[in-house]
């Protein structure tokens, strides 16, 4: 005999609650949508109860003493007998009935339903109301970014924008390490979980080979500054989502902007597509020079220098490109040196 679930029975529930979780989790980690008839919010809260015995009269006269072996007296002279159990169709009509709002029973089964809204502004209340367009990445809005500020005031902007969902999962915001005033600003991808743990970027097993990279051209920390595309780990180290790089893309060109540096190195290839705005890939852009700006540049602001290498943690998954990582630091080490004589 086939078993039937009832809608109210624990196990049906409890499949009910599994899916939902499912469903937050591909959420949390930055499903740009997923398919259903009603959005996850307007969902009904279900609590697995258990099951609730129901009183059944045999179709034998009452005198009629109870022969059957799936039912069990729970006291003298009454038999109890498992829940009425009812067809898949009658359980899926069921399941429609549940009290929904208006406007989320009305939505077709076959929409899309978005797992965001669309992005707005909560910088802190110490930043300035001026704001400059920004740039765009794969058609998602990005905020815009406060004008007229400093590098500490960016930071509390930053610290201050709670619309990414990376921040409700990361431990802390990495925003920059080194020393601003140093003509080279190195940025990369986004944090791990060491750089999550600290709040520094490139301190993890790929930062170590970053500062061995540097050290080989004489160049530290204490002349570079180096910062990241994204501000807060995803989860699982998972690569950040365009929607998750445009969030972060105002507040990146402005730190740009105000550190002005001479030279900038994009570290890894999402560094390269969210910075320079191309869509070719890492191998075909690396080891070149690119001149740069972007709108939060000021207008008399000249442009810099970009050129795109290969990120540490590729390399340590891939020793053959090493090389021509290698020549990408000669590249840095020798306009260093020629901006060193002017």
């Amino acid at each position: 005999m086939v078993t039937h679930h009832n809608q109210d029975s624990s196990d049906t529930k409890a499949i009910l609650l599994s899916l939902r979780a499912a469903l937050a989790w591909q959420m949390q980690m930055g499903m740009e949508s997923c398919e259903g008839a009603v959005p996850l919010e307007a969902m009904e809260q279900l609590v697995p109860q258990p099951a609730q015995a129901q009183t059944q009269t045999p179709p034998a006269p009452s005198h009629q003493p109870v022969s059957s072996p799936q039912r069990h007296s729970s006291s003298p002279g009454v038999a109890t007998v498992a829940p009425n159990r009812m067809n898949h169709s009658q359980a899926i009509d069921n399941l429609a009935k549940i009290n929904l709002p208006p406007s989320a029973a009305s939505l077709s089964t076959q929409q899309p339903i978005s797992n965001h809204q669309p992005p707005a502004p909560s910088f802190s209340a110490t930043m300035p109301s001026t704001f400059a367009t920004t740039s765009t990445t794969n058609g998602h809005s990005p905020p815009p970014y406060p004008t007229d500020c400093d590098l500490a005031g960016l930071r509390a902007a930053v610290e201050g924008y709670d619309d990414c969902l990376l921040k409700s999962f990361a431990t802390n915001m990495v925003f920059a390490d080194g020393n601003p005033d140093a003509p080279l600003m190195l940025i990369g991808e986004a944090p791990g979980a060491d750089e999550d743990r600290l709040g520094k970027p490139f301190v993890g097993q790929s930062g170590q080979l970053l500062d061995k990279m540097l050290a080989s051209i004489a160049v530290d920390r204490d002349n570079a500054y180096i910062s990241n595309v994204i501000f807060w780990r995803p989860p699982g180290n998972r690569p950040p989502t365009d929607r998750e790089i445009a969030q972060c893309l105002p507040f990146v060109e402005k730190h740009i902007a105000l550190v002005a540096p001479k030279l900038l190195v994009l570290v890894g290839g999402i560094a390269v597509k969210a910075i320079l705005q191309r869509k070719e890939g890492i191998t075909r852009l690396r080891g070149q020079w690119h001149d740069y700006r972007n709108p939060a540049f000021a207008t008399d602001q000249p442009s810099i220098k970009v050129l795109a290498t290969y990120h540490p943690a590729f390399l340590m998954r891939s020793p053959a490109n090493k090389r021509e990582a290698w020549l990408d630091m000669l590249k840095i080490k020798q306009a260093l040196a020629e901006l060193s004589k002017t």
